[in-house]
């Protein structure tokens, strides 16, 4: 089909305007009509819409005005991750496709609401997991995929900014929050593992803490002990605290260790590195070249969820998918507040 689809994007503010209006959607300019604009903050729907170029007649700052007044193929959700569940269910009245921002909800009463009203309308919904996409994870994934360092024992993971000071993490009220770093962070990260293991998570135990020093309300750090289905074992290191080693967004640390060596991505050149050893014990550094680069993870996304909406292959990252990483976190919630092993799946909403 391939024809031009019309979209109603939700949300005009800092992240829709910084990344979705100004990076994205000028490459998709011969793919996509954006035919409806919405957000509570008039200035910013303005200013966002004047970019776009478009009418004042389809600027809203009413969402349930949005879906009716135009006749969209999809909708995209830039909203905060507490605003995302009353979209979906919006959405869903109109059984309208959905594309939407990560976390799927911030809470684990939302992500159970929103699966249950995409599965319940039988709707095509698909997270934007664009780590996933980046050029030196595919790199990394390739050289798993291709048994060259045979099978993986386990993957460590590190993820380590400086917000010390308060306003330095400009996202929603993670200061205030519970739980700010497992629930705003970790969905990247935690997804990551299961994408890098290739298997859902089997058990997962979380101890997170709070230093004196620290400006959050609640719990800034956390370290994560997870086995998976197939055995692969992993460790994740968050912190909102570092004041040494920073391995901030885009630039975690990957580890694998394999049966025949190890392959490490870090931050800096981001450059995928094999280490290996021969008889003697001699190491050897290879560096991998890396699979082409992607403009964006979210171009790659929106590239195969349209493919998906004219009737192509489901991309990676739909929402049966990843509820199996949204569900590892709020585990791992759980596991932190009880301080006893959890099992993700019993996590997973039934319907």
């Amino acid at each position: 089909m391939n024809t031009v689809k019309r979209v109603l994007l939700l949300g005009a503010g800092g992240w829709a305007r910084e990344h979705w209006i100004d990076i994205v959607w000028p490459d998709f300019r011969d793919k996509v009509e954006i035919v409806g604009l919405v957000d509570m903050n008039e200035k910013a729907l303005l200013s966002s819409g004047a970019v776009l170029g478009l009418s004042e007649e389809v600027l809203f700052t009413d969402m349930d005005k949005a879906f009716s007044a135009t006749n969209a193929d999809f909708c995209v959700i830039v909203l905060p991750p507490h605003a995302h569940r009353i979209a979906v269910e919006k959405a869903a009245r109109y059984n309208l496709p959905i594309l939407s921002e990560k976390p799927i909800a911030d809470s684990y009463d939302d992500v159970k609401a929103i699966y249950t009203a995409v599965s319940k309308k039988k709707l095509k919904m698909a997270v934007i997991q664009n780590y996933r996409y980046e050029a030196p994870i595919m790199t990394l994934k390739k050289v798993l995929e291709s048994k060259k360092l045979g099978r993986i024992d386990y993957i460590v993971a590190r993820y380590a900014s400086d917000y010390r000071q308060p306003g330095s993490w400009d996202v929603g009220s993670v200061y205030e929050m519970e739980h700010p770093l497992l629930v705003e962070g970790s969905i990247h990260h935690l997804d990551m593992i299961r994408n890098l293991s290739g298997s859902d998570c089997k058990t997962i135990q979380c101890t997170s803490w709070n230093p004196d020093w620290s400006n959050f309300k609640d719990n800034a750090n956390a370290m994560v002990m997870m086995e998976m289905d197939n055995g692969v074992k992993a460790i994740y290191e968050g912190s909102s605290l570092a004041a040494g080693t920073i391995n901030r967004w885009h630039q975690e640390y990957y580890r694998v260790e394999c049966e025949k060596g190890s392959v490490v991505v870090d931050r800096g050149d981001r450059i995928v590195r094999v280490y290996t050893r021969d008889e003697d014990g001699k190491q050897t550094i290879e560096e991998i070249p890396p699979v082409s680069e992607l403009a964006s993870g979210h171009h790659q996304i929106l590239t195969e969820f349209l493919r998906w909406l004219d009737g192509g292959p489901a991309p990676e990252t739909v929402l049966d998918d990843n509820i199996r990483s949204a569900v590892m976190v709020f585990a791992a919630i759980k596991s932190a507040e009880e301080n006893k092993q959890q099992i993700p799946r019993n996590f997973l909403p039934q319907l």
